[in-house]
């Protein structure tokens, strides 16, 4: 029986969308004398807590943490509490002192901590506490609904969770203590609300074997990014020539990095110039058109050819950026291995699709066909990223007959040594072909997929699919809601 209540839990969707005494375990403890006191005798029932839905009352909220709090012993425990506000605010300041309270009471048991309240300073005391120590934490996520830059930062030391392994920082004025421990089990980084390039840099040092980052800068600060780091960059390049220790920070583990920037008066291009990525597979920038056009904006290309990133990127976004066409395709030319592609420029991209749809002869052994003992080969491959399968083109303008000539020109397989010479283009085999999906705005899908080069390449392995273009505005609020 007991085995049994442990297979009623919920799942973590169903904790998400429901009150918890709505949920067993509780309700299990309803139905009889017997099953109460099966449920109290087993503690791995009650680790997992999930409280504040529909503006609930955080003290009263306090009470069911209290419950649960006792009844799982000693065992590790994961608590996701989420209380914004109600229409009494002294009613609410005091309810959070409550929660937090008996929060506390176990934060050496904490496995998983995700804390989202009105304001950062609801969280001070949380944040305090962890300076102490959490020795089994692993999963971190502080979040406010408020997004004000206003009063002093909330400085955080993590260097007491030695289990820690990922941190999100969804609220702005959460500062990262210096000069403390590194914090080495750390493997997942997301920034939200990051202020400054110098904060991010903070967090980078702290974080050596980081494999996944996710920094939104947010910079109310007058003075543009590239002059906190002018100096930096200026030091490492004097070295690097003189043949001494730069001062680039060296990511070794690092797969995934994904940069926005949500602020027009700075630009982030120069975070690019002091990291050094060489396992990097997927790297997605959007710049929401954020900052002017530069002469030569090469920063990310100056990232590739840094980190040798040539046979091992995979997945590319540049949107909203600075590069004109020329510099993306000198970019696109170097990651012959790119599968996944997002595109976006605030003008036409006529030029990029037309270098896209580029062919070359393929002249590989596997490919080739013998024809009176002559070895040739017949095939042709896309210039730029012939590996590519997944295009999205939902933040540019274009015109449908330059789309129309890019998807013909990766879709048409080659043909069949074996076909009559009579035979059409268009009777050709298309049952599979190498691009994939296409993304685009969805005002611009059905004349896309109504023209008649596009069409016939409809259920022979493409799809046409239709996607929101990023804007601004949903930026601030896109990433990730914590939990229902």
């Amino acid at each position: 029986m007991a085995d049994i209540f442990v297979h009623c839990l919920p799942s973590s969707e169903t904790r998400n969308n429901t009150p918890l005494h709505l949920l067993p375990p509780l309700t299990l403890t309803w139905v009889c004398r017997y099953w109460r006191e099966l449920c109290l005798s087993n503690p791995s029932l009650w680790t997992d807590v999930s409280l504040g839905h529909n503006e609930a009352d955080p003290g009263v909220d306090a009470n069911i943490l209290d419950l649960f709090v006792s009844r799982s012993g000693q065992l590790p425990m994961s608590l996701r509490l989420n209380h914004e506000m109600n229409d009494n605010v002294e009613q609410y300041i005091k309810g959070m002192h409550a929660l937090t309270d008996v929060a506390l009471t176990c934060i050496h048991r904490w496995r998983r901590l995700e804390i989202h309240a009105l304001d950062i300073n609801f969280l001070e005391r949380v944040l305090r506490a962890l300076e102490n120590g959490a020795a089994q934490l692993m999963f971190l996520s502080v979040s406010t609904r408020y997004i004000g830059f206003y009063g002093d930062g909330h400085v955080i030391n993590l260097s007491r969770c030695p289990s820690l392994s990922t941190v999100c920082l969804l609220s702005p004025l959460v500062i990262p203590v210096t000069q403390t421990a590194l914090l080495r089990n750390v493997t997942k980084l997301e920034l939200r609300f990051c202020l400054s390039m110098e904060e991010c840099l903070r967090w980078i040092d702290l974080c050596p074997t980081l494999e996944r980052l996710v920094v939104r800068f947010f910079c109310t600060r007058t003075e543009p990014l590239v002059e906190e780091l002018d100096d930096l960059v200026l030091i490492s390049l004097e070295q690097a020539r003189i043949g001494g220790h730069t001062s680039l920070r060296r990511l070794p583990q690092l797969s995934y990095l994904e940069i926005h920037n949500l602020t027009t008066d700075s630009d982030v291009g120069p975070i690019f110039d002091v990291l050094d990525v060489p396992a990097l597979k997927a790297l997605h920038v959007n710049m929401y058109n954020t900052v002017d056009a530069k002469p030569r904006w090469t920063h990310i290309t100056d990232l590739v050819r840094r980190s040798d990133l040539q046979y091992g990127l995979e997945e590319l976004t540049i949107v909203g950026t600075p590069m004109e066409t020329d510099e993306i395709v000198s970019c696109l030319t170097l990651l012959p291995r790119i599968e996944t592609l997002s595109l976006g420029k605030r003008h036409e991209t006529e030029l990029l699709l037309i270098a896209l749809s580029i062919l070359r002869p393929c002249y590989d052994s596997a490919s080739a066909v013998v024809v009176d003992d002559v070895s040739f080969s017949e095939r042709k491959i896309p210039l730029l990223c012939p590996k590519l399968k997944a295009l999205d083109l939902a933040n540019c303008s274009w015109t449908t007959e330059c789309l129309a000539v890019m998807v013909s020109s990766r879709c048409l397989l080659e043909k069949s040594p074996d076909a009559p010479d009579e035979n059409p283009v268009n009777d050709c085999d298309y049952s599979t072909t190498s691009l994939e999906k296409l993304f685009v705005e969805a005002e611009s899908a059905p004349s896309a997929m109504q023209h008649p080069e596009i069409a016939k390449f409809l259920g022979r392995g493409i799809e046409v699919l239709q996607r929101t273009p990023d804007t601004l505005s949903s930026a601030l609020y896109s990433p990730r809601v914590v939990f229902a």
